[in-house]
């Protein structure tokens, strides 16, 4: 029996091996790569301030909500990834544990210098987060793929100033399956290959369901219920049983558990669904009018987002939380969806419907932590329908057309923000709170690192 998968990579697998039980086909064409880098945010730091690598350091989220990156060292003291920085204030200080505030844009200029490194190894190359990427060899030598994919983590490390892990197997999700097992390597190389029957049932046989690529919590109870707690029991499962029981997408993975490629690269970035902009507040708010300027100051970011990247929206979502944290307070959260009239990208449509929505939802008594805007439903800006029966509506849409394209040139030349809508504000509260920042060592004239010498 051949199993035909469902890949524009063409990448099966043609011969079934008696002593495999029907499981693994075993002549694949294609070889994927996942490289991760090992604690970025932290291990950027690192980079322009090497004394970091003998020191307890964390990465925390904006306004320093929690920690988003641990360095090595602060694993072993065993500060947990998302951990709240108000429950470890005491501790972080008494353990003399650096805390950075993020800085996104260093961050992102550092991606992308990994992305390119990288991308000169193999024939093709997949941004999958910030510091993950999917890599594609079309070609290779079986007896010294080991070979390269160590080269791979020796030059990128050297290269980027990051190091990374990378696992090589024949799909995405059995190369997700190594690079965690590259992190862990008793070799210490970063790298781990999957590339025959008994590497890939080595590997599955002691990898919890619960930790597969698109396994959640909801989806390892209901296996387990099956009693499969391994990948290698899910993979072991008959293809009738597979049908009957899991989605199409479980049943994508299945197949790439086997070892036939079901989810392909993706060369250009997907159409974006939506557009969303939010923050914590540095301290809880209850004044209704500062949290009017924060939410306009979202909804002007999500309209020059949708400008920036050619799109328009046909509906604005607007949401309040509370502190779930500070179970002594009263908790509400909310969000509301308001239709525009027509598609649009433009600031002042989009900030009269986000303050339309927060108006709705407000709540007076309550000490409000984070508010955000989204926009949803999006098309290209070129698909735009005018409203044929409403010749004012028409008419008030190329107006403000006009009136964004000039905030845009204005601020895109001299500044962020340098013109605003009435509604926006940077009062105190509003403000980032960033108190150990970073540099910008690779994208600012005015942070590039001085030397002096004599």
């Amino acid at each position: 029996m051949q199993v035909q998968p469902d890949s524009e990579l063409d990448n099966y697998l043609t011969e079934i091996s008696p002593e495999n039980s029907g499981i693994w086909l075993l002549k694949y064409r294609y070889m994927f790569g996942l490289a991760d880098f090992s604690s970025f945010y932290c291990g950027t730091h690192e980079l322009f301030e090497p004394k970091l690598r003998f020191l307890p350091h964390v990465t925390m989220s904006n306004n320093h909500g929690c920690i988003i990156s641990r360095s090595k060292i602060a694993k072993q003291m065993g500060y947990g990834m998302s951990q709240n920085a108000f429950e470890l204030v005491k501790q972080m200080k008494k353990d003399g544990v650096i805390d950075y505030s993020s800085n996104y844009e260093y961050y992102q200029s550092m991606s992308n210098r990994g992305f390119n490194h990288v991308a000169q190894f193999c024939d093709i190359v997949e941004r999958y987060s910030i510091d993950e990427l999917f890599m594609l060899f079309k070609q290779w030598d079986q007896d010294a793929l080991p070979a390269l994919g160590r080269e791979i983590v020796r030059s990128t490390t050297k290269g980027v100033g990051v190091e990374i892990c990378l696992g090589l197997a024949p799909t995405k999700l059995l190369a997700k399956v190594a690079n965690k097992m590259a992190k862990k390597s008793p070799d210490k190389s970063g790298v781990v290959v999957l590339q025959t029957d008994a590497q890939i049932r080595a590997a599955l046989q002691d990898f919890p369901v619960e930790d597969l690529w698109g396994i959640g919590p909801a989806y390892a109870k209901f296996l387990s219920g099956w009693n499969i707690y391994t990948a290698l029991d899910l993979a072991m499962q008959p293809e009738y049983w597979v049908k009957q029981n899991m989605t199409v997408q479980s049943q994508r993975l299945w197949y790439e558990l086997r070892g036939v490629s079901c989810v392909p690269m993706e060369e250009i970035p997907p159409d974006k669904k939506h557009i969303c902009t939010s923050r914590s507040f540095a301290k809880t708010i209850d004044d209704f009018d500062l949290i009017l300027k924060a939410v306009s100051n979202h909804a002007t970011s999500c309209a020059y987002k949708l400008r920036k990247d050619k799109l328009n929206c046909t509906a604005v979502v607007v949401f309040l939380q509370t502190d779930k944290f500070r179970t002594e307070q009263k908790q509400y959260n909310n969000d509301i969806v308001i239709k525009l009239d027509v598609y649009s990208n433009a600031a002042r449509v989009i900030v009269s419907k986000a303050l339309e929505g927060l108006r709705k939802i407000y709540r007076k008594g309550y000490a409000y932590k984070k508010t955000g805007v989204m926009v949803i439903d999006l098309i290209p800006e070129s698909h735009q329908q005018t409203a044929l029966l409403f010749e004012e509506k028409t008419h008030n849409m190329e107006v403000e057309a006009k009136l964004s394209k000039a905030l845009d040139s204005i601020n895109n030349r001299y500044g962020r923000n340098t013109v605003q809508l009435g509604a926006q504000g940077n009062d105190k509260q509003l403000q980032l709170n960033a108190p150990n920042l970073c540099p910008c060592y690779t994208t600012r004239i005015e942070d590039i690192m001085k030397i002096s010498i004599g």
